[in-house]
């Protein structure tokens, strides 16, 4: 009987496609479904039995995307067989659903629809059925979802909150939602503060988010990290000057990606991630507030400068670790942290170049190259599977 452990596997987005390699770089694949009309598919969030909950887009438009006008489809996929089902949703409140997490019973999902312009939560049965909304309209766009390790809270940002809780309207808050009684707490919120995206500690009594000052950085690219208690009380900011990469922005012309960088407890620590960014770093875009929602950002590599790191941050002492060395010209970010807390995958591109999926020890040693993509358009957005 071999004593060799098999490798552990991490999934990653690839120009639409969902690739498949193991963290020693071996056995590298992309996933072809017979699924027509598919243009885009992401992963979501994997059940206590193994399946991965999956998204399929059928229209990659970003005007419709974040309108909610793109019918999205939900599939169950067995990684060990290969097996595709669809995960078909009793009274599916909106073409445009998504599912946020998983909980550890094995019999429920959180979903997030857009109805009325806004996204609501809801809850829902593992085989799809007893669909019911946990928020409701009014009360804000939710999403950034984290369950709390109870499994009886969940953590989001909200925007847009017109049901007169609060005396103003906030440009983007932390809430925390009790799924039982659907009581709220407010955790963060300040005008012209844009916090985000809200991850519990593995005791349940902390929440690590962002804090974007959001009215003199409009395109979102910095932040700096926070801490505070469930119950509304302790909030801190932990970090200085909007030195978190937030606002991603990489990739070739013509092939361009994006999408938030959030922060995360590193598994078996008190520490969070921090992409910290070089001084005087600018990403490879220019902002133009006269294009549309979600289209501001225009390529423009020749503003480049700078690039980040990421570090292990302990937000008590303020000490944080070096997990990858800074250097001119390279962006690391998306870190995703196995459940062993020995090893984090992540997203290294440099300038004009296509990003590339990485992994290094938790220490930083050992990083290597693990897959460039299909056909070397780039990966990203890496996650482990197992």
């Amino acid at each position: 009987m071999s004593l060799v452990k098999p490798a552990r596997l991490i999934g990653f987005h690839a120009g639409g496609r969902l690739g498949i390699v193991g963290e020693d770089g071996s056995g590298e694949r992309f996933l072809d479904f017979d699924a027509p009309r598919q243009r885009r598919w992401q992963f979501g969030p994997t059940l206590p039995d193994g399946r991965i909950v999956l998204h399929s887009f059928e229209d990659t438009t970003t005007a419709r995307m974040v309108t909610g006008e793109v019918d999205v489809n939900l599939w169950l996929y067995d990684l060990r067989s290969g097996r595709l089902d669809p995960l078909h949703v009793a009274d599916r409140p909106s073409r445009f659903f998504t599912c946020a997490a998983a909980f550890a019973d094995g019999r429920r999902l959180l979903a997030g629809a857009m109805v009325g312009g806004a996204q609501h939560l809801y809850l829902l049965d593992a085989d799809g059925g007893a669909c019911r909304p946990l928020t409701h309209p009014g009360q804000g766009f939710h999403y950034g979802v984290d369950l709390s390790p109870d499994q009886t809270r969940i953590a989001c940002h909200v925007t847009g909150d017109k049901s007169g809780r609060y005396p103003r309207v906030y440009p983007y808050s932390i809430e925390v939602i009790d799924i039982a009684g659907g009581g709220r707490v407010m955790v963060a919120a300040r005008t012209g503060h844009l916090y985000f995206a809200p991850v519990w500690s593995a005791a349940g009594d902390r929440l690590a988010y962002l804090d974007c000052h959001a009215a003199v950085d409009p395109a979102h690219f910095a932040a700096d990290l926070c801490i505070g208690r469930p119950d509304g009380t302790a909030h801190r900011v932990v970090t200085c000057g909007q030195s978190h990469w937030f606002g991603t922005s990489y990739g070739v012309a013509g092939h361009r990606g994006g999408g938030s960088n959030m922060t995360s407890w590193i598994p078996g620590q008190e520490r969070i991630t921090w992409t910290r960014l070089l001084p005087d770093s600018h990403a490879d875009a220019r902002y133009d507030a006269s294009r549309p929602d979600h289209q501001e950002l225009l390529h423009a590599p020749e503003l480049a400068r700078g690039g980040t790191q990421l570090c292990a941050l302990d937000p008590d002492s303020g000490d944080a670790a070096e997990i990858t060395a800074a250097e001119e010209g390279r962006w690391d970010y998306h870190a995703s942290w196995s459940a062993a807390g020995d090893a984090v995958a992540f997203s290294r591109a440099r300038v004009t170049q296509p990003p590339e999926l990485w992994i290094a020890a938790a220490d930083g040693l050992s990083a290597r190259r693990l897959s460039a993509g299909y056909d070397r358009w780039g990966a990203g957005f890496g996650r482990w599977l197992t």
